[in-house]
């Protein structure tokens, strides 16, 4: 939650937030994940043996509280980073970030799928093969919401 002291519109806060930091001189929260993730990755807990490889993705978002109509802006850009901007009366902010995280895996699921599936299909083998090819990714991969209940 942010509140504008200031000059600042929170439109301009908003618009260059979703772009990122321009300048070395301000911290780079998403520099600090990227680094999290790395040592995650290079954790000797893992078995380093990927059913399948996939590309990094990610997703920031703002929310504005709107007198006008509630309007979503989807922006896929360079680099594998997604951009939404939500725009709605009375945002709840736990569940603004319930849907951006369930668009976030949503998008990284479907982006992953088409990645394997091109990549099967450029190599032009037998039908058997490519379904040997594709079959980890249907196997490992499940659709996000449809987690067992605890």
């Amino acid at each position: 939650m942010l509140e504008v002291l200031g000059k600042a519109s929170g439109e301009s806060l908003a618009v260059g937030f979703l772009r990122g930091p321009v300048a070395a001189t301000t911290l780079d929260l998403g520099a600090v994940n990227v680094r999290a993730l790395a040592a995650i990755q290079r954790s000797a807990h893992l078995d380093h043996n990927p059913p399948f490889r996939s590309r990094r993705t990610r997703l920031r978002w703002s929310a504005e509280t709107s007198d006008d109509a509630q309007e979503i802006v989807f922006t896929l850009g360079a680099d594998g980073l997604r951009t939404v901007r939500l725009r709605a009366p009375e945002p709840s902010p736990r569940a603004l970030a319930d849907f951006c995280a369930d668009l976030a895996l949503h998008d990284w699921l479907l982006s992953t799928l088409l990645d394997i599936v091109h990549r099967a299909l450029a190599r032009r083998r037998p039908a058997a093969e490519l379904i040997g090819m594709l079959r980890p990714a249907s196997t490992t991969l499940c659709m996000p919401g449809c987690r067992p209940r605890m």
